[in-house]
């Protein structure tokens, strides 16, 4: 029994030292942890990172604790706010978070000229009264009926105006939301004239919203020409189209020229000169304020065009300007020069 006890106390002895090693051992090994975590904290910056917005994952890259994802320091990102550049300037244009995600759906599946319009247009703020009375000279024995207008891809929102049997004239709003019925002063003022107006409005059917499905919008816009063709005997109607639908517009003159029988268009998205010169609906309108932030794109486009007509202003925007209106209207009259 001595002998065992003896060598329990020896095991002991030597268990202890070895233990106390382990002990200082792992303690150096968590403050050494630490302390490089910290480091690696303090300079991450470049590393990846993944922002969170509206439910769905965005990737970014970090650039300091003091930036966002525009690199901008001190800019806030908040939900629900969609970030446009425009000119070189950051502007947070607000809108509701729900509107927020389509918005952003929108611009990824259009083409880059068409992204360029809508940030444009999305710049363009709502009026206080989206459907405020037109001027009263404007309105004067004409009456503005909200329809709904059958079409392969199904019941379109529309405002028509005028006289059925008048010269038929289709209108193509922007991609904006807020700017669908930008072109009623327009309407109003060729109704005036005997003219009959129709104002789809493209977001009211999911399959036609801007930037979605052209297949589908072109469908649409065949199916209204038909119809408005067929009220007047077989004339083919004045088709008409501002940015997105300008190009929208255009792009199916250039594929259907029998179903068009006069163009006007005003600063369309993703019009090319070689597109322009393949238009041979004639005659054709380019409208444009030199203050508009496209404007860089229209005298090469008119110049591609032997038989465009032009009616250039010098300010305005981005939007269907007054000053259009009676060169419009006499040119689908057939007064223009």
């Amino acid at each position: 029994r001595n002998m065992v006890g003896e060598r329990k106390r020896r095991i002991a002895s030597c268990s202890y030292p070895v233990l106390g090693v382990v002990v200082v051992i792992g303690a150096f090994l968590l403050v050494t942890n630490y302390v490089y975590s910290k480091a690696e904290a303090a300079g991450g910056e470049g590393k990846d990172s993944t922002l969170r917005r509206n439910g769905k994952t965005h990737g970014m890259r970090s650039h300091g604790a003091e930036s966002d994802s525009t690199g901008q320091t001190g800019q806030e990102l908040q939900q629900g706010t969609l970030t446009i550049i425009a000119g070189g300037e950051l502007k947070d244009s607000k809108i509701p978070e729900t509107e927020s995600d389509a918005a952003a759906d929108a611009m990824a599946s259009a083409p880059q000229e068409q992204k360029e319009s809508a940030a444009v247009e999305a710049e363009v703020a709502p009026p206080p009264e989206v459907d405020a009375a037109p001027p009263q000279n404007l309105r004067r024995d004409v009456t503005v009926e909200i329809v709904k207008l059958d079409t392969p891809i199904g019941p379109i929102e529309a405002k028509q105006v005028g006289d059925p049997n008048g010269i038929q004239v289709l209108m193509v709003h922007g991609m904006a939301q807020h700017l669908v019925w930008e072109w009623e002063d327009t309407a109003l003022a060729l109704a005036k004239e005997g003219c009959h107006v129709v104002m789809p409005n493209f977001h009211s059917n999911p399959g036609t919203k801007p930037g979605k499905n052209p297949k589908k919008v072109a469908a649409a816009i065949s199916s209204m020409l038909k119809t408005m063709k067929e009220a007047t005997g077989g004339t083919s109607p004045v088709l008409m189209g501002k940015s997105w639908g300008g190009g929208t517009a255009l792009e199916y003159a250039i594929h259907h020229p029998d179903s068009v029988s006069k163009l006007v268009l005003a600063a369309p998205a993703g019009a090319t000169p070689g597109e322009m010169a393949k238009l041979t609906v004639d005659p054709a309108l380019l409208c444009w304020t030199r203050d508009d932030p496209s404007w860089g794109k229209a005298e090469g486009l008119a110049r591609a065009l032997p038989h465009l007509q032009t009616d250039f202003e010098d300010a305005g925007g981005h939007r269907v300007v007054p000053e259009y209106i009676p060169n419009i209207v006499k040119f689908v009259l057939g007064k223009s020069s």
